[in-house]
């Protein structure tokens, strides 16, 4: 299936190709060289990397600045002039060199070049116009890899869609400091080799080699996520070759491909071999052999009666040295067309079939050159109020590093295996409906965290919002691409976005609001248990309903079929597919803590995150003019994330009432004031969505989502308004 495009996403897309930057209004000129009009640009010698770079720089300066600065290349040196010059082909850092007879920005390669000609529009935005401090630094970046994504993947990536990578999108990787992005591919549709080739293939390819091709002179190289899709019983590639048949897994009636039988990677790597040799821009392979994506007999099998199996042959052997001897197979080959390529695997939701938590035996079985790549958080154990509970997935309440995390750094660290980190970088399960979460303290102890590690690589985005430039991600570019001189990252950003006079109000609420929400109760149920289903990710729009006949009554929009599924299924019909309720009738999503507790967790939350915007409130009155609306922005933002928490808040306490209300043992008094209470709690929430309704009227990106479809809009808000106007209250009244 192909996700429909909407208004909203042609309306997001063309915003992000509009070269979006992070822009003070208010100048600050002092004692910096002030470019004007007889500058100009001149790169050293021609080269496609570095051409992109001046050319993103004179669009800027043209613009954010008012400055038309022409580019040419020569080595006839002038005064007055940006010169952008590199001394080899490996490497990414930069040197910077600013006076005020002219400015030199010296990459070790046209890579570095290119990140040093975006650095200097960060300067610029930080500066509020073309003003630069005087001196010169040198930057390096924290990882060698760091990849990133679009928001607008389909079940099954391909390259060819023109409102996912275009150039100006592509130009804003590049700014943010990246040089991957990583597609989600059906590997099936690869395939070439006789007997297995796909009608597809060779349009696939040829959209993947246009792509890669346009994103090359942005230094952004592709990094493939193959996906074996599950196939039916009946298909007849099972008559032809019997042997390939595997465990049957995840329903009755479907199997993967046997991970013991060796034409299983001889297929799945010749797939890949041939997108390495017709695409050479392709950089890297993400293969995740834990709970998803490229299948094998232990991943998710219907039954696991033969040593956690219910593949025969699979099942004569170790789950570690089935998956280690399947994913070294085909990253051997890979490696034989493809010697420099990185391949990594990436034991996600591993724990379902390996021998120990943190996938010690697979990491001692792992070929040599082999990336191992992780999440820095997942799957810690904490205990709040007494009640222990798995961080299951990502988070930023807990900031990490998980116990599981530091395990497997250190085992990489000891066999020399190239270590990559997996984060998000402005949502987590916790809220994904917003742009980011403003918890900018807790970003920034995980960024350093992560870089204090070293990695080799670092994957920031997964497919649920994609790189947006919103300022958590501003924030991990800071720390990613940090220079000695550089100093704290919050105060800097803090001074772009409120001037002196608000810039510590800014930072104390970004305290306030980080301390409050990590003591948020992180649990499963928060998304729906595990997604997209209930109070944080519908949040305003989260219906209250005293019952399931009443609920009933709510619009379609309200509920919808599982997003995750087509990920599953290529030969799905999804209008076959029941839909289910988005919301919670029942306190599920509590547990394991209970609506009691989950109340009295986000009443403390909200108490010092609304302390946290009277700050915000009083930076906003101090600033500059010209600041106030960027500063409005954040604070929106601010606002509608604890809108989200008042939303569950009201749901826990609702559902309390109600039950209470139900349960037949109040009479007289008692049932008139929990009746009372009740009409109480929902005129509350009520104004809860009326003022949410401003923010996602000012705001499209409140709710957005594309993949895996919009939580919700300005509409399902107001339907939820109407819901609780004509339906829930008269039916509270009558009780």
């Amino acid at each position: 299936m192909q996700i429909e495009v909407t208004d909203r996403d042609r309306r997001y897309a063309a915003d992000l190709d509009d070269m979006p930057r992070r822009f003070g209004g208010a100048q600050y000129p002092n004692g910096k060289v002030a470019l004007d009009g007889g500058w100009s640009i001149r790169l050293a010698e021609d080269d496609p990397v570095a051409r992109c770079g001046a050319t993103s720089l004179a669009r800027f300066l043209d613009k954010y600045c008012g400055l038309s600065l022409p580019v040419s290349v020569g080595s006839i040196a002038n005064k007055r002039e940006i010169v952008i010059s590199w001394s080899g082909e490996a490497g990414e850092g930069y040197c910077v060199n600013v006076n005020s007879d002219g400015v030199e920005i010296h990459g070790d390669s046209p890579a570095g070049a290119l990140y040093g000609a975006h650095r200097f529009q960060w300067m610029m935005g930080e500066n509020g116009g073309s003003y630069l401090e005087p001196g010169s630094f040198r930057v390096e970046p924290g990882a060698a890899v760091r990849i990133t994504a679009t928001p607008f993947h389909q079940p099954f990536d391909g390259g060819g869609d023109p409102l996912t990578y275009t150039d100006g999108y592509l130009d804003l990787m590049a700014h943010y400091g990246f040089n991957g992005l990583h597609m989600y591919i059906d590997l099936f549709e690869y395939m070439e080799t006789p007997g297995f080739a796909n009608p597809k293939a060779a349009e696939r390819m040829a959209s993947l080699a246009g792509l890669a091709r346009r994103a090359a002179p942005y230094n952004i190289g592709i990094y493939l996520h193959p996906n074996t899709t599950r196939r039916r019983a009946s298909d007849p590639i099972f008559t032809q070759h019997p042997e390939l048949k595997g465990a049957e897994s995840w329903e009755p009636g479907y199997h993967c491909y046997c991970s013991s039988e060796p034409l299983t990677a001889e297929i799945y790597a010749e797939a890949l071999k041939g997108v390495f040799r017709q695409v050479p821009e392709v950089k890297g392979a993400i293969a995740i052999i834990g709970g998803e994506c490229l299948l094998h007999c232990y991943m998710r099998p219907t039954s696991r009666e033969l040593n956690g199996t219910n593949c025969p042959r699979c099942a004569e052997r170790k789950p570690s040295e089935v998956v280690a001897d399947f994913a070294n197979a085909i990253a051997r080959s890979v490696w034989d067309e493809r010697p420099d390529a990185d391949f990594m695997v990436w034991p996600y939701s591993g724990y379902i079939w390996s021998e120990s938590h943190e996938q010690r035996e697979l990491i001692s079985l792992l070929d040599q050159r082999m990336g191992f790549l992780t999440c820095y958080e997942k799957d810690a154990w904490v205990e709040v109020e007494g009640t222990r509970q798995i961080i299951f997935d990502y988070s930023i309440c807990y900031v990490g590093p998980s116990d599981r995390y530091v395990v497997q750094r250190d085992l990489c660290a000891a066999r020399g295996l190239p270590f990559y980190i997996k984060t998000e970088s402005s949502i987590a399960m916790e809220i994904m409906s917003v742009p980011y979460i403003p918890v900018m303290e807790n970003w920034r102890t995980r960024w350093q965290g992560m870089m204090a590690d070293k990695p080799h690589g670092v994957l920031a985005n997964w497919r649920f919002t994609g790189l947006s430039g919103t300022l958590s991600e501003e924030l991990a570019y800071r720390e990613t691409w940090r220079s000695p001189s550089d100093g704290d990252a919050l105060a800097r950003m803090a001074l772009r976005l409120a001037g002196e006079d608000g810039r510590d109000d800014i930072l104390a609420a970004w305290r306030l609001l980080s301390q409050s929400f990590s003591k948020l109760i992180y649990c499963t149920g928060l998304q729906g248990a595990p997604y997209f289903t209930g109070p944080t990710y519908l949040g305003p729009a989260h219906p209250l309903v005293i019952s399931s006949e009443q609920a009933k009554q709510l619009p379609q929009g309200f509920f919808a079929f599982d997003a995750c599924f087509v990920e599953m299924n290529t030969d799905i019909n999804v209008d076959s597919l029941p839909k289910q309720p988005r919301f919670f009738q029942d306190t599920r999503w509590t547990e394991p803590l209970g609506p009691e507790k989950m109340r009295r967790a986000i009443d403390s939350i909200c108490e010092e995150w609304d302390k946290g915007l009277e700050l915000y409130m009083k930076a906003l009155e101090r600033a500059p003019s010209e600041l106030k609306p960027g500063l409005l922005r954040e604070l929106d933002a601010a606002l509608m994330t604890t809108l989200m928490l008042k939303a569950a808040r009201s749901l826990a306490r609702f559902q309390l009432e109600r039950d209470r209300a139900l349960s037949g043992r109040l009479s007289g008094k008692d049932a008139e004031e929990s009746r009372r209470r009740l009409e109480e709690i929902v005129e509350d929430d009520l104004a809860n969505s009326r003022l949410s309704l401003e923010l996602a009227e000012r705001n499209y990106r409140y709710g957005y989502g594309f993949v895996y479809g919009a939580a919700f809009d300005a509409d399902l808000i107001r339907a939820k308004i109407a819901f609780t106007e004509q339906h829930l209250l008269p039916a509270i009244r009558e009780l």
